[in-house]
């Protein structure tokens, strides 16, 4: 019996030992974690501590310190604490399961039931503390007996705890079998079958052996191993977890370092492995290239073929560079149609320039999709690094004006240099300094009269000028092509029209006719018409009044949306004017198509008059073609007198130039012409 009795006193101090730092474990995960999955595997731990803390202190009073009344305190407790697993076990049950709807009322139903149950014995207990008589101890320290004490509460209490096991057991036995788990299950399933069998077996020997407790320490070592199993089981998951975890950092390192089109290095691989590739530099010094490489007219081929083509093609191009070029470097695409070659090796100016013009003839071969071929050219622009940039912004900069300079040549490549770079500032700078002339209203207008052949003013146009002094702004050929790029021409657009307005309905009133030029952006615009119309009635306009001019390249450059918007205008009562006419080539195709008033001939063919004799056929020629479409004509850029008298000989209808006035601030304009 002495044996026995060690026997039990290790194992329960055994037992205590992992139950308190299974339940620290447990306490510290749920308090850095707080997911409620990690609560009923909480609550168990903490059942499970206070059975065998209760079962372990009970040896203690006992053996050690044989205080009767403390003993039977703890075994007590220790018996009554498997009431509570009444009630975790079904709340355990209902977060490791997928349950639907009805099995969790029927398991919510088992919960309040064994809630029920475990109230109503411990109430029992309170008010009759012989109704849960476990044992009673005899002896003295060197020997003790403890006899089981069968009573109908204790034989309720252990036939409801082996159904709850036995529910739990079969649920989740189920479950596995179908595929039901929320979690593994599989070492939570073997914990609860070893529990099972030391719980029956327990109660076997207490109603049919009338075995000694101390012998077999059934409970207790169930208990142990379930929370022993469960534990393995939160390892599981928390393997499955990870396995996810890192499935999805490199699905994530997948999606934000690799273009998804094309399945090579993005933009953000590309700025990783730059700043990298700077660092190493200013660490171990060196060098390496880079290759800029944009595809001339994308957008025009998108437009055209159609954006499935484009995406072919850039699946292709993308291809072919690293078949050919694979040993160079590595290909990026950093944009749309934008990829760059990373060539690590530090490589002669002649090497990358070669490689550079490799690059260019590789795209000579044309490009098959669905049998139709695609030829493409591409623009290149050379950096070689740390000369031509120190920094990730630097760089990037220094390459996109590398690639703006080589695309205005096309299928060619460019190394840089610094004198590009302060082109570009230098155009930034009187950006922002435009951009900060509208915000301040540092624009105005002035007017140039256009007289008829007896010098009577029939309407003046409206003409852009920026009241800032600073040189760099230059006169409207320089500022204006700068406001196009930069994107700012719908305010200069609707600035333009408010101030001409204005002058006319408060100023000029009904004295001459106002023409206003129209850009790109109000060409292609379908709702133009509409707008400038409603305008013109709160001034009190008539729309016959305003000219809205229009120059052949930019008609010619939009010319199916700019057929149509320009007969919406002229349908709403505007005339219509074509200026620089001449320039083009393909203007007289176009012209008998047009909604078209009048004719504004370039200032080339009145500059080369008298003197010039196919320049004065030319002339001749246009102006008869004009009029016999019933078109009026207006000449630009006289600065003589001989020129007047020329284009009056040939009937033009009406001049513009130096000449007669410069452009004129709207006081000048109006003292000059009173009448």
């Amino acid at each position: 019996m002495i044996n026995s009795l060690n026997v039990y006193r290790v194992l329960s101090l055994l037992f205590s030992g992992f139950i308190i730092y299974a339940f620290l474990e447990n306490l510290y995960t749920y308090y850095n974690i707080r997911q409620e999955k990690k609560l009923p595997v909480l609550m168990l731990n903490c059942i499970a501590f206070i059975y065998i803390i209760s079962d372990m202190l009970f040896s203690y009073f006992a053996f050690y310190k044989p205080v009767t009344g403390t003993a039977c305190f703890f075994i007590s407790f220790k018996e009554v604490s498997l009431l509570l697993f009444l009630i975790v076990l079904p709340f355990f049950l209902e977060k490791i399961l997928e349950l639907k709807s009805r099995q969790k009322f029927t398991n919510r139903l088992v919960l309040w039931a064994g809630a029920v149950s475990a109230v109503i014995i411990g109430v029992f207990m309170v008010l009759f503390p012989d109704s849960l008589n476990i044992c009673s101890i005899q002896g003295n320290p060197e020997y003790v007996s403890c006899q089981p004490v069968i009573t109908p509460l204790s034989v309720i209490r252990n036939i409801l705890f082996t159904l709850y096991l036995l529910y739990m057991l079969a649920w989740i036995l189920f479950s596995t079998v179908y595929r039901k788990t929320a979690s593994p299950t599989k070492n939570i399933l073997i914990g609860l079958i070893v529990f099972c069998y030391f719980t029956v077996m327990y109660m076997y020997n207490i109603f049919f052996n009338n075995s000694h407790v101390f012998q077999y320490p059934h409970i207790a070592l169930g208990i142990v191993l379930l929370i022993l199993f469960i534990n393995y089981s939160s390892i599981d998951l928390s393997a499955v977890s990870i396995k996810q975890l890192n499935k999805v950092r490199s699905d994530l390192d997948y999606i934000l370092n690799y273009d998804a089109l094309i399945g090579i290095p993005n933009r953000m691989a590309f700025v990783n492995n730059l700043q990298s590739g700077l660092d190493n530099i200013d660490l171990k010094g060196g060098g390496f290239s880079l290759l800029f490489i944009d595809i001339d007219d994308f957008q025009s081929l998108n437009e055209c073929f159609g954006q499935t083509a484009g995406k072919e093609i850039l699946k292709m191009l993308s291809e072919r560079i690293k078949e050919y070029f694979a040993h160079a470097g590595t290909l990026y695409r950093i944009g749309d149609d934008d990829f760059v070659l990373f060539v690590q090796e530090n490589k002669s100016e002649e090497e990358i320039k070669s490689l550079a013009g490799q690059i260019i003839a590789s795209l000579r071969n044309p490009f098959v999709i669905g049998g139709v071929t695609y030829t493409i050219t591409a623009s290149l622009a050379v950096l070689q690094i740390p000369k031509d940039g120190k920094d990730t912004e630097t760089v990037f900069n220094n390459g996109y004006a590398g690639i703006t300079s080589a695309k205005k040549i096309k299928n060619t490549y460019l190394l840089f240099d610094n004198d590009l770079t302060d082109r570009i500032s230098g155009k930034i700078q009187t950006v922002n300094l435009l951009r900060s002339c509208i915000n301040r209203d540092q624009f105005t207008l002035h007017y140039q009269p256009i007289v008829d052949s007896s010098g009577k003013i029939k309407h003046v146009e409206s003409l852009l000028r920026c009241t800032h002094p600073d040189p760099s702004i230059g006169g409207p050929g320089v500022f204006i092509p700068l406001l196009v790029e930069a994107g700012l021409m719908t305010e200069i657009d609707n600035m333009v029209l408010r101030k001409a307005f204005h002058d006319v309905e408060m100023r000029i009133k009904k004295r001459f006719e106002i023409s206003i030029n129209l850009s790109a952006g109000q060409i292609v615009d379908s709702a133009y018409s509409g707008f400038i119309a409603s305008f013109t009635r709160q001034h009190g306009i008539e729309n016959r009044s305003v000219i809205l001019e229009v120059t052949e390249s930019t008609l010619i450059q939009n010319m199916s949306a700019g057929r149509e918007n320009l007969q919406k205008l002229k349908d709403s009562g505007f005339r219509i004017a074509i200026d620089d006419f001449g320039k083009g080539f393909s203007s007289l195709t176009y012209l008998a198509e047009l909604p078209v008033d009048i004719l504004k001939m370039d200032m080339v063919f009145v500059h080369s008059v008298p003197g010039d004799p196919r320049k004065e056929k030319m002339v001749q020629h246009i102006i008869e073609m004009a009029h016999s479409l019933g078109l009026k004509v207006t000449a630009e850029g006289f600065e003589q007198q001989e020129q007047v008298d020329f284009f009056k000989g040939l009937g033009c209808d009406y001049f513009q130039g130096y000449y007669f006035s410069r452009p004129l601030p709207i006081d000048d304009l109006l003292a000059k012409y009173k009448d």
